[in-house]
């Protein structure tokens, strides 16, 4: 028992950290170390720690990033980024552009892959347009960690709680729209008022040439067909949703245009192994009895983690110390039903926007814009993230009160 309590307490360590002194080593590969030496040592057996992966959930994520790969690589997410350019609005207008359309797009296409692929059209639009990159760069990691909260699709957590407690597709949808949207606005009127009068670009400001990105007509309407079938199917049908996804993913990797190869490097493979020595390390810690001794004893102080509110703010909590996908992955165990799950949904999804380091949605803009010499610092942020989640997470906590 104190080799696993060990083992879990450094895994989320390196999971509040990011990576670990020096050696060179990331989320991903402190978690898959940390169930390398769970079962190497005997202290997980082989068939516990498979059993342990919840492949329902890695198939539809493997599914949906296929999908996502196609419409990344057909041009689709930059042409629509770049549709905004032609609206005959003010920077403000634009703003609000930006937060719908990323908003949107993260509700159905998951926040990272659009972190991904609008952020450097976007340094590109406002280029072009002489325009401050920075508070649209903000909107973008701010909005896609809010849109991510409408649908069981729009992030990595988000589909773990939906397969592990089988919630229904559009019901979660009625219960996420109000506190998504009012999110929403928040990011945009917290913005708008901190960079009012600085909506022009820096002096020197150097022109780019966006992300180079082609537009394949075909290939993008393809990819939304099958996008429109795939919400159909989960909308109006009991099929299990990992299969509707993989049967996407495998309708897509026929394909005339590109080779299985670039379809496939698309895929964010270091978050699939992430979930999978997560799955593993969390098993191991289950195994003690320990998590369910501290609920109940937090239970008889009155912080009852099995009632929606506490999980609620546990999950928010949780989140911004060690990421959302290992908050939920730890708390998960003790939601039931449909209100523990939009619980947790909205409290790890709006906690994303409080740091840099609250989701890979956030590092991902950064990064991008910091290769286009953009530098956005921790206190940029935080002074745009902070007020957006304490707003947006009190609203959500009262609606799931209300309601």
């Amino acid at each position: 028992m104190t080799i696993i309590v060990v083992v879990f307490a450094l895994v989320y360590l390196g999971m509040a950290l990011g990576t670990a002194p020096y050696v060179k080593i990331d989320r991903t590969g402190i978690a898959l170390l940390g169930a390398i030496v769970l079962v190497s040592g005997g202290w997980i057996t082989e068939k516990a720690a498979w059993d342990s992966i919840n492949t329902e959930t890695m198939a539809l994520l493997l599914g949906l990033m296929i999908l996502s790969s196609q419409m990344q690589l057909s041009g689709a997410y930059q042409v629509l980024t770049k549709q905004i350019t032609h609206f005959n609005i003010g920077p403000a207008g634009l703003l609000g552009a930006v937060v719908g359309l990323a908003g949107m797009l993260a509700a159905f296409l998951t926040n990272d892959v659009i972190a991904l692929a609008v952020a450097p059209v976007l340094i590109h639009v406002c280029i072009e347009r002489r325009l401050n990159p920075l508070p649209f760069l903000l909107a973008l990691c701010c909005a896609v960690n809010a849109g991510s909260a409408l649908t069981l699709i729009g992030s990595p957590q988000s589909m773990l709680i939906g397969q592990a407690l089988d919630l229904d597709f559009i019901r979660f949808i009625g219960a996420t729209i109000v506190p998504t949207l009012v999110a929403f606005g928040t990011i945009w009127g917290i913005i708008v008022w901190l960079y009012r009068g600085q909506w022009d670009a820096p002096a020197g400001t150097d022109q780019t040439n966006g992300n180079g990105v082609e537009l394949n007509r075909f290939g993008a309407i393809k990819g939304m067909v099958v996008l429109a079938i795939v919400l159909v199917m989960f909308v109006f049908t009991k099929m299990p949703r990992e299969l509707v996804a993989l049967s996407a993913g495998g309708l897509l990797l026929v394909n005339r245009h590109y080779t299985t190869r670039n379809l496939l490097k698309e895929v964010d493979w270091q978050l699939l192994m992430l979930f999978i020595g997560l799955f593993v390390v969390n098993a191991a810690f289950q195994s003690t009895g320990l998590p369910h001794q501290a609920v109940d004893e937090m239970s008889k102080m009155g912080i009852d983690l099995r009632k929606p509110m506490w999980l609620f703010a546990a999950t928010a909590v949780i989140s911004d110390l060690f990421s959302n996908v290992p908050a939920v992955m730890l708390l998960l165990p003790y939601a039931e039903g449909e209100e523990a799950g939009v619980a947790m949904a909205l409290g790890s999804t709006l906690a994303s926007n409080l740091i840099i380091f609250g989701s890979l949605a956030n590092i991902i803009v950064i990064d991008s814009a910091a290769r286009r010499g953009i530098k956005i610092s921790f206190w940029q942020h935080a002074r745009v993230g902070a007020p957006i989640t304490i707003i947006s997470l009190a609203f959500a906590g009262l609606w799931l009160w209300l309601t």
